[in-house]
């Protein structure tokens, strides 16, 4: 395999890992406790899907999709490697 390659995989592989890092650290967290389950100081919340997108939600998709990304780019280089 070129070498030129397994470069330009490493430095995607290192690019989508700076970028899983600031994903994970820039997500709120959800200490909710059990309030979380729908009742919120005695009112109902709305379903999670009838309610509007909140930046959470765009980041823990695309945290996802980085996640994703990480696990199946490393795993091809590994496979190319050996």
């Amino acid at each position: 395999m070129p070498a030129i390659l397994m470069d330009i995989l490493l430095a995607v592989y290192f690019i989508i890992a700076l970028a899983l890092i600031i994903a994970v650290t820039s997500q709120t967290s959800k200490n909710e406790g059990m309030s979380g389950i729908g009742l919120v100081g005695g009112k109902i919340e709305a379903a999670p899907y009838l309610r509007k997108k909140t930046m959470d939600d765009q980041i823990a998709r695309i945290t996802a999709w980085l996640a994703w990304s990480f696990l199946i780019l490393s795993t091809i280089i590994v496979i190319l490697k050996y």
